[in-house]
């Protein structure tokens, strides 16, 4: 079933939280949803619910439970909150891009700051370069910004997408009738909106019968299963967000993984037991079931029909499907074993997680808060104040800040703020919700010490982990070699990498470490 057949099968019974066709599999990039479009995101929490054989979860509020409900200072509670809405309904209302259209207008930002996955993360700026002449060899670690940029390959840009196709602004100008729809109540940022797939009763676009209802995606889908896809428009990827959203598939890491097989296909890499195509398993778009839908850049039809094999697939049964169930970093690894070709240099990942739509060569420091997050590539654990620009000098002085910046998240986290609200957000507002809640005499300072405590001690249990696999902490704290050493080959990053330089990336982890109080290797003390 569906993600969606199970929320109707369920109606009545609360919100839902459950898994699709991929979780029930054990797709390793599955991931449960509630209504059918909120993902619990990477990391294998849709394999983990096929495995216990649990299909959905459902919670049902009571009045008689709400009642039940006591805080310490319900007043100062819903002062914090009260202050909390006004901050963020002022800057909805200041015209705010992105509190207007959530994190949809995120791919004119990300490419004007070269920093958008474009074709499996071989460019940043929605310009597709020629493959066969981007080199996937030598690299520019050790060298100077300068010998960097003045030495990035010069690749012919095969083709271009435009930006504000892809954008959330596209979506709404190009279906009118959208409204936003299904926030979190009662929050007065809306970022969501949806639509049907007609309007004034005359249908827009072919899909599957299974999908009845269009979600606006969010940025890092309109980039993972867009750009990164070589995709150009908001309303083609709606359809590969569909199809994530009632399979149960994570948008990140399932663009992630067809991206690569479209570069390894490109690039004549795939092992000889394996087409360079596959077959449409259903009637799509431009495609009937049975025709041949190519491993290509550019094919809209692509996610939506290669999602519902993968979601379906066999893990572990030597086939394409059966090999990319584990996700882009273990087929990278597995191509490379039987072709020799050097696959795992394609990949963008740290710690096996698949690097989110923000490309780290685009920003400075932006590769050590990847690299420093115990889950490895989370653009949801740590950030900046203020722009850092480009990574043509050291990041070192920003240590301290992703540090705090980590802390302050955890403790966001704990009182299950949003991103767009933590920004609205004062510390003090957080302190006074957090006392008014438990009734706990502490300052931030306090807070910012338990944050410490919780780091630490999952980067313990990463330590202990690592050990067992023997392997170090250094060995796992890195970017994978695409970000670290292949130059951005066009836009306003052209020539960058994610570090200045070898010595540059090791400076920053050791100021890192030291912040941290770890040793010499990134291991806390006990």
């Amino acid at each position: 079933m569906t993600t969606w057949q199970v929320e109707q099968a369920l109606d009545g019974l609360g919100e839902c939280l459950s898994i699709g066709p991929a979780g029930e599999h054990g797709i390793r990039i599955a991931s449960p949803l509630t209504a059918g479009r909120r993902a619990a995101g990477r990391g294998g929490t849709g394999a983990s619910f096929g495995f216990k054989r649990l299909k959905a979860v459902t919670v049902k509020a009571s009045k008689e439970a709400a009642a039940g409900m006591r805080y310490a200072e319900a007043f100062s509670l819903a002062e914090a909150i009260k202050e909390q809405r006004s901050e963020m309904g002022l800057r909805r209302k200041s015209g705010d891009p992105f509190y207007a259209f959530g994190t949809s207008r995120g791919p004119l930002y990300a490419a004007e700051n070269g920093r958008m996955p474009t074709a499996n993360y071989s460019s940043t700026d929605a310009q597709i370069p020629d493959l066969g002449a981007l080199k996937v060899g030598g690299g520019a670690g050790g060298q100077t910004p300068a010998a960097v940029k003045a030495g990035a390959q010069a690749v012919t840009v095969v083709a271009s997408m435009s930006t504000h196709e892809l954008s959330g602004e596209h979506w709404h100008e190009s279906l009118p009738d959208a409204k936003q729809s299904g926030c979190c109540a009662p929050c007065p940022i809306a970022c969501e909106a949806a639509d049907r797939p007609t309007i004034d009763g005359v249908k827009t676009r072919g899909r599957p019968v299974h999908m009845n209802r269009v979600d606006r995606p969010e940025y890092e889908t309109l980039a993972m299963l867009g750009s990164n896809l070589g995709i150009g428009s908001s309303l083609d990827v709606m359809d590969g967000n569909d199809a994530c959203n009632r399979l149960g598939i994570d948008t990140i890491s399932a663009g992630a993984a067809l991206s690569l097989m479209c570069e390894v296909a490109q690039r004549g890499w795939l092992p000889s037991d394996w087409a360079d195509h596959f077959h449409a398993p259903l009637d799509f778009g431009n495609f009937s079931e049975g025709d041949v839908v190519p491993w290509a850049f550019g094919v809209p039809e692509l996610p939506p029909l290669a999602l519902h094999l993968l979601a379906h697939a066999t893990p572990g049964d030597g086939t394409l499907f059966g090999t990319l169930t584990a996700g882009a970093v273990a087929a990278s690894e597995h191509i490379e074993a039987v072709t020799g070709h050097p696959t795992t240099r394609l990949t963008a990942h740290c710690k096996g997680l698949d690097l989110p739509a923000w490309d780290p060569r685009g920003k400075r420091g932006n590769a050590m808060a990847y690299m420093t997050a115990n889950v490895g590539a989370s653009h949801m654990r740590a950030g900046y104040k203020e722009p850092t620009g480009l990574p043509d000098h050291s990041a070192v002085d920003l240590m301290e800040e992703l540090v705090e910046s980590q802390h302050s998240i955890v403790i966001r986290d704990s009182m299950i703020l949003c991103a767009f609200a933590k920004g609205a957000t004062p510390d003090d507002v957080m302190l006074q919700a957090w006392k008014a809640t438990t009734g706990e005499d502490c300052t931030w300072a306090d807070l910012m010490e338990r944050a410490r405590t919780q780091w630490d001690q999952a980067r313990r249990w990463n330590v202990e982990h690592w050990a067992r696999q023997g392997k170090s902490a250094a060995e796992e704290d890195l970017l994978s070699w695409r970000l670290r050493k292949e130059p951005i080959p066009s836009g306003v990053a052209a020539g960058m990498v994610s570090f200045v330089d070898d010595e540059d990336e090791a400076a920053c982890m050791a100021a890192y470490y030291q912040h941290r109080g770890w040793n010499s290797d990134g291991v806390p003390a006990n």
